[in-house]
């Protein structure tokens, strides 16, 4: 977890107080490890916040984001692995499916399972179509007393 630099100082400042790393996790709800952490780049470096550059290259750009945001609600049946290959046909840009999923949830974009219905069989097709035409010819007063007999 990263905490903001005020949020590291009363790590710092809590521990140096005399109480135990468990004691300011639990206080501040944050894992022992984060604390570890914040105190151990206290220790080396005198400061609060992230050292400069710690942060992985970013393999998509701009323009890769905005073919992401596009091409995905066009094609909303396909996996992320599937657009990962499309991003690589396209754009050229090789990179993991992990990323892909990462941009697509930075971008407000999230996963769902597409709404199935029932099989249809042979005779539901005929059924539709001779119920239709059954009821073409029928008028606004013969529709409105369809659901009448219903218990809604």
């Amino acid at each position: 977890m990263v905490l903001s630099a005020e949020d590291c100082a009363k790590d710092v400042a809590l521990v140096e107080d005399g109480r135990s790393q468990r004691y300011v996790a639990r206080v501040l709800n944050v894992s022992h490890s984060t604390i570890q952490r914040v105190l151990a780049r206290f220790r080396d470096t005198g400061r609060f916040i992230r050292r400069p550059g710690c942060d992985g290259k970013r393999k998509t750009t701009a323009n890769n984001d905005r073919f992401l945001v596009f091409n995905t609600p066009r094609n909303c049946h396909l996996t992320s692995v599937e657009t990962k290959n499309q991003l690589r046909e396209v754009r050229g840009t090789e990179v993991r499916v992990w990323t892909v999923r990462r941009r697509l949830r930075e971008l407000g974009l999230k996963a769902c399972v597409p709404a199935t219905g029932p099989k249809l069989l042979g005779h539901h097709p005929v059924a539709r179509l001779q119920f239709a035409r059954e009821h073409l010819i029928w008028n606004l007063a013969q529709w409105s007393t369809v659901g009448e007999g219903s218990p809604l």
